[in-house]
């Protein structure tokens, strides 16, 4: 993932590979580990229909889980409460009963107001890459289309 901040530089070394400052996307010279290493933030994409979307991502340990919601605390003592519906996708295609109070999971959830609904519950930590907890590859998690029900296809 590249991020970058636009500035009014025409300077082409300031436009190198990763954006401003060459480094890997990030600004100043920054690598893209920061993302890697994130335990939680919140940004904002398209919907595909014209508009956008506030995302929020979230590694902790989970302090509650129902059937509705779900609470994750990261290591720096961020707490934020998930709403669970039937688009929620877990991650690996396992079932919410797979997940229990004390894992460690990544949260991705769509932000409308004040609620978070989750768009995908990950055990362990998405980011770590193969072999590592959660698994998988780098920055990848299953995941619903914003604005439809269809949580099987992207």
């Amino acid at each position: 993932m590249a991020i970058y901040a636009a500035s009014g530089s025409t300077d082409s070394s300031a436009m190198s590979q990763g954006g401003p400052g060459g480094g890997m996307g990030m600004p100043g010279g920054g690598s893209s580990s920061a993302m890697v290493n994130a335990l939680h933030g919140e940004y904002v994409v398209a919907d595909g229909n014209g508009g956008y979307t506030t995302v929020l991502m979230q590694i902790g340990t989970v302090t509650e889980v129902s059937a509705t919601s779900l609470t994750a605390k990261s290591d720096d003592g961020y707490t934020r409460t998930y709403t669970i519906d039937s688009d929620t996708a877990v991650g690996d295609n396992a079932d919410l009963s797979s997940i229990a109070t004390g894992d460690t999971v990544t949260v991705v959830a769509s932000v409308s107001g004040d609620t978070a609904t989750a768009d995908t519950l990950t055990e362990g930590t998405a980011q770590a890459g193969a072999g590592g907890p959660g698994g998988g590859q780098q920055g990848v998690m299953p995941r619903r289309d914003v604005g439809t029900s269809d949580s099987g296809a992207n």
